[in-house]
């Protein structure tokens, strides 16, 4: 329905007290607090479907390069080896030749070394040779006691008389000695001791005729 229209009320008369109804304002609502901006998400990339992985590719091409490679690195090494000049091979150093300790030792210091008895015949025959005639005597008989027929056989030679050399180590012959060292070289497997000792005795005999009493004994001794 329309509600009836209602008609303004005339203004005031002029001196007329008018009475002015001041009616209060309305009250006004509290502004509603604004919302803060919110800043739009950037967009998401699209999301890609993963790849296949790419197929992998044979290595033999890579081994033929790596044996090209070596291949020629050995060539170049060889090629300048080639070209060096030759070094001289180095002088040998000769040998420094070993000391014999029995040059200068003694006969007591040599028996001490308990030496074979034909070491010592070669070191007794050595002074011999070296005008050592006493050293050679002692070694001789060094050798001789360990009954060693070519030691037994040059000791008889410096007493026998045929092979008795003046101004050694003796200073006469002996032929009894000799005859009894001529026999122990002979049982001692000498076989060269035999003709010196026939030799001997023949002049044992000779001398026994003349009236040589040690002549005739070494005969009775040494000549069954």
């Amino acid at each position: 329905r329309i509600p009836p229209r209602v008609a303004p009320k005339p203004a005031p008369a002029a001196g007329e007290d008018a009475t002015i109804n001041i009616r209060a304002p309305a009250p006004q609502a509290a502004p509603q607090p604004v919302p803060p901006a919110v800043t739009p998400l950037p967009p998401s990339p699209p999301i890609r479907p993963p790849e296949a992985p790419a197929p992998r590719g044979s290595r033999l091409p890579l081994l033929l390069g790596l044996l090209v490679l070596l291949l020629g690195a050995g060539a170049a090494g060889w090629w300048i080896i080639s070209e060096q000049p030759a070094m001289p091979a180095p002088l040998a150093t000769p040998a420094t030749p070993a000391v014999d300790p029995t040059e200068a030792a003694s006969p007591a210091e040599i028996a001490a070394m308990r030496l074979p008895p034909a070491r010592v015949l070669e070191i007794a025959q050595r002074r011999q040779a070296t005008a050592r005639p006493q050293d050679a005597l002692l070694l001789f008989e060094l050798a001789a006691e360990q009954n060693f027929a070519p030691a037994l056989s040059a000791l008889a030679r410096l007493y026998d008389p045929a092979s008795f050399a003046p101004g050694g180590a003796l200073s006469a012959a002996n032929p009894v000695k000799a005859a009894e060292l001529w026999r122990a070289a002979e049982r001692a497997g000498d076989a060269s001791a035999a003709a010196p000792r026939a030799a001997l005795r023949q002049r044992l005999e000779a001398a026994a005729r003349s009236g040589d009493s040690l002549a005739d004994l070494a005969l009775r001794d040494f000549w069954p």
